[in-house]
């Protein structure tokens, strides 16, 4: 793993997952998680997932039982 890389995964995990359980924002989820704005937020959900940050929270919540 690149150094420094693990924060950023971290960040992005605590970001899927409040996308995932709450109905927070993204701006809220971005602050949050350490972001300093909600399109960079986007951006690397975006790039970890392939997916906007709304589609994932779309599949997530379908997703669930």
């Amino acid at each position: 793993m690149i150094p420094g890389a693990a924060p950023s995964v971290r960040r992005l995990a605590l970001a899927a997952g409040l996308l995932r359980d709450s109905e927070a924002t993204l701006a809220d989820v971005a602050a949050r998680v350490g972001f300093a704005h909600a399109f960079a937020l986007s951006a690397a959900l975006k790039r970890e997932h392939g997916v906007s940050p709304s589609e994932y929270r779309t599949r997530a919540t379908r997703a669930k039982p």
